[in-house]
């Protein structure tokens, strides 16, 4: 396997591709997604609540970048697709929400570390239908096992570019950037599922018996 296509110019050069010629479309999906989070999160004290429920729209958006950057379709359809199959769908944003969160309650690096092996869930489930969350969550572990902190490193590079780069143009850049990113990340999944060989079962179990949260 090549994991020269795990690389962050090789990545970031792919996102690069798959938007070019379709970014009004992936800033259009972008908008309608911060659009309805935004104003559905202004019913206080019911916003936090109603956002959690509606999880499965950020999903959608992450199927529509995987489907861009496939090659597949430029549906927006698919920023609703999941609530199709909404019970577990939020099932698997909760489900992962929970585990990071309880890690995070030890210290922030255990935090870190859950929130990095389990990133891939949903991309795993929005791929796999019917695929139950813990599943989804266990192939997560073994798909970023060996580059979890190339993958933290990512993260902080692409947050101090939009955080740079929003002060600067104060926030004119995000409008790129934000779908960037979102299409960045696809990429990722994408290139961790087809060039890289997952870790050995037994050697994912172990970790996960010696790192379950008391």
């Amino acid at each position: 396997m090549n994991e020269n296509k795990l690389t962050f110019s090789a990545v970031w050069n792919k996102a690069a591709t798959v938007l070019k010629g379709n970014w009004c479309i992936a800033i259009l999906a972008v908008l309608i997604h911060m659009v309805i989070t935004g104003s559905l999160g202004q019913f206080k004290p019911w916003g936090g609540i109603i956002n959690l429920l509606i999880t499965p729209l950020t999903s959608g958006l992450m199927l529509f970048f995987l489907k861009l950057s496939r090659n597949e379709s430029r549906d927006l359809g698919s920023l609703f697709a999941p609530f199709k199959d909404y019970p577990r769908m939020l099932w698997g944003n909760l489900r992962m929400t929970i585990f990071i969160i309880l890690w995070s309650v030890l210290l922030i690096i255990p935090g870190i570390i859950a929130a990095l092996r389990y990133s891939m869930t949903i991309y795993i489930m929005l791929d796999n239908p019917g695929l139950k969350a813990g599943e989804a969550m266990k192939q997560s572990c073994e798909l970023v096992y060996g580059c979890k902190w190339k993958l933290f490193g990512y993260g902080i590079l692409l947050s101090l570019l939009c955080i740079t780069a929003g002060i600067l143009t104060l926030g004119i850049a995000l409008i790129w950037l934000v779908p960037f990113c979102n299409c960045f990340y696809a990429n990722i999944y994408l290139a961790l599922k087809n060039e890289r060989p997952t870790a050995p079962a037994n050697t994912v179990a172990a970790a996960e018996e010696n790192q379950t949260p008391a």
